[in-house]
């Protein structure tokens, strides 16, 4: 539900000439993709005829300037619709600059790994484009084969000795929690010049005013996912508003790990509560745990925040009052 209403919503937004989908793409999503009058919708093919046939099209060369827009980015959607963000050739090439500079890339002697879509950010900019610009040698993981099996990141570090690897927050908890320790000294990563972490630290418009303090949702959340029986990154904080005291109160949604330790549900919200307190001062009012898969996602894999806050008040209209 989460990705039909995102590709409606920016394909509207868009109004774009032209839209490329899949071959494989479901003839049932189409609907959720919007087109005008003035749209033309284009299929692609992988057969080899198509290959052959575009190779011998030549194409007039475009007039590119440094003012010129060179894409359209978007957003991953974690507090509502994705929002399009228009760079130029010269914004990008400033940014691969930049991070070129302070990561003092060595074309001679660098080699990037990366599993994250190209859909996303730093996988785009930093793990895509920026090897490009600076003749760097990039290896390339499906991010489905790493979620699978994030071992395999390991493996892939030590076989082609890479240097460079861009990795969000979450997944410096995974891989260790996901790779055994008898395995861990199979691997040789001693090739590694950096693990670079492009996290967000916090959003003003998240803030939440706890008892005429200020509280960002995203320090209550790192405590929460440190708890073991706590998926890593799907926990959501949230204030929720008490008229009898005339300020907010906390709520919280956490995913566990394995959906048995819902049975042990009262011990679980006890001990996040104590950690709660004894990390930042403040009481959770409440703690909603759910079962895995249950918290909404972006596309780039991050907890939602406002669709799942969207989510909780459908499951529990008793907080609709309040909020």
């Amino acid at each position: 539900m989460k990705y039909r209403s995102g590709l409606a919503g920016v394909t509207a937004n868009l109004r774009a000439k032209a839209v490329v989908i899949d071959g494989n793409f479901p003839d049932e999503m189409l609907e959720c993709v919007a087109l005008s009058a003035e749209t033309r919708l284009l299929r692609s093919r992988r057969d080899k005829g198509n290959v052959e046939e575009f190779r011998q099209v030549r194409e007039p060369s475009a007039q590119i300037r440094s003012e010129s827009l060179a894409f359209i980015q978007h957003s991953a959607g974690t507090t509502g619709l994705q929002k399009g963000v228009a760079l130029t050739h010269a914004a990008v090439l400033c940014q691969i600059g930049h991070l070129s500079e302070a990561l003092k890339i060595d074309s001679t002697a660098d080699r990037v790994y990366s599993w994250l879509p190209l859909y996303h950010d730093m996988g785009l900019i930093a793990a895509f484009m920026l090897p490009m610009v600076c003749h760097v040698p990039v290896v390339m993981q499906s991010a489905l084969d790493w979620v699978m099996q994030p071992e395999s990141m390991l493996q892939v570090v030590s076989e082609y000795k890479c240097t460079l690897v861009w990795m969000p927050n979450f997944a410096f908890q995974f891989v260790p929690r996901r790779t055994p320790q008898k395995r861990r000294t199979d691997y040789d990563l001693s090739s590694l010049r950096l693990l670079i972490n492009l996290f967000v630290v916090s959003r003003k418009k998240d803030l939440l005013i706890i008892g005429a303090e200020n509280i960002y949702p995203q320090d209550i959340e790192e405590i929460v996912s440190a708890h073991l029986a706590i998926h890593d990154g799907r926990v959501i904080a949230m204030g929720v508003y008490n008229p009898s005291l005339g300020t907010e109160d906390v709520v919280v949604v956490a995913e566990v790990e394995r959906e048995e330790l819902l049975c042990d549900a009262a011990k679980l919200e006890q001990d996040i509560r104590s950690r709660v307190v004894v990390g930042l001062g403040i009481a959770v009012r409440t703690i909603f745990l759910k079962p895995p898969k249950w918290i909404v996602k972006s596309t780039a894999g991050k907890a939602a925040r406002s669709a799942t806050r969207e989510k909780l008040l459908r499951e529990h209209p008793e907080l609709n009052t309040e909020v």
